[in-house]
């Protein structure tokens, strides 16, 4: 696939990192690292974000999913800092959504009122707006 200047490509990977050995990721300048609060979760994480920095992809955003309390947040950064994380451009939330599993399979409930929804409109939003500014500072 090829890409053009201010297209947005979404891909959901399986946990891991064998797309980045497809060579699936060249050509992108963020990845997204979505991990919970978990220490399997935050290790894959890690090691994505640094495959991505060493295939040359300049930013890479953190997102702790399933957050509960502050504590699953600080303890998913504490572990990616132990674990030798890059730096990170940005780091959100997406909390934990009671509506989510009762849903399962269908999203249809979820698309109006759920606090998982909202942030994560809120994370697109606010990724576009961190992306967009850089590009700026960039040129």
């Amino acid at each position: 696939m090829r890409t053009h200047r201010n297209q947005v490509v979404v891909m959901d990977t399986h946990a891991g990192v064998e797309h980045f050995g497809r060579s699936l990721a060249r050509g992108f300048d963020t990845v997204v690292v979505v991990v919970e609060p978990t220490y399997n979760s935050v290790q894959v994480g890690v090691d994505t974000a640094r495959l991505a920095e060493d295939l040359g992809i300049p930013r890479a955003h953190l997102v702790v999913n399933r957050v509960r309390r502050d504590a699953d947040t600080h303890r998913a950064l504490d572990l990616a800092e132990r674990l030798g994380a890059p730096t990170f451009a940005s780091v959100h939330t997406i909390p934990f959504d009671e509506q989510v599993p009762d849903t399962e399979p269908s999203v249809e409930g979820l698309l109006a009122g759920s606090v998982m929804v909202d942030a994560a409109r809120r994370l697109a939003d606010g990724l576009l707006a961190i992306d967009s500014s850089l590009e700026e500072l960039a040129r």
